[in-house]
């Protein structure tokens, strides 16, 4: 499935679900990271999983800290790089594809992403900064 097919399913609701483990998930976040500035990259990545979660009755699972923050890990491992394809930042950036929760967990207690608030909206690392996205 080309890039522009897996985000019009992804967009629509109709991508399998086995589409969207974690693979898919890194790969919707680096086609948007490709298309659009960083902020809208992440906006449009966080609601569209929330939607997409939403219309398969998982909405309770999904959590914006956590995909922003590994928003700004895949930014920071090329995925804005217009000339890096998606296989070539997958093979350059395996263990964010094999570990994201232990890289995450580089900047998050599990404390401080088990909150709500964590949950419904982006908050800052309390442990280490997160890569700039600048």
């Amino acid at each position: 499935m080309t890039d522009t097919e897996f985000a019009a399913r992804f967009a629509d609701c109709t991508l399998p679900p086995a589409e969207f483990n974690h693979r898919g998930h890194v790969r919707i976040a680096w086609i948007n990271l490709q298309r659009l500035p960083f902020g809208d990259a992440v906006r449009a990545t966080c609601e569209g999983i929330r939607s997409y979660a939403t219309s398969l009755g998982a909405a309770t699972k999904f959590h914006w800290t956590i995909t922003e923050a590994l928003m700004h890990l895949l930014h920071a491992g090329g995925a804005s790089d217009p000339s890096l394809p998606f296989e070539q930042f997958i093979d350059r950036n395996g263990p964010l594809l094999a570990d994201a929760r232990g890289r995450i967990a580089l900047h998050y207690t599990d404390a401080a992403l088990a909150t709500d608030e964590a949950r419904n909206k982006f908050i800052p690392p309390d442990l280490a900064p997160l890569p700039s996205a600048a």
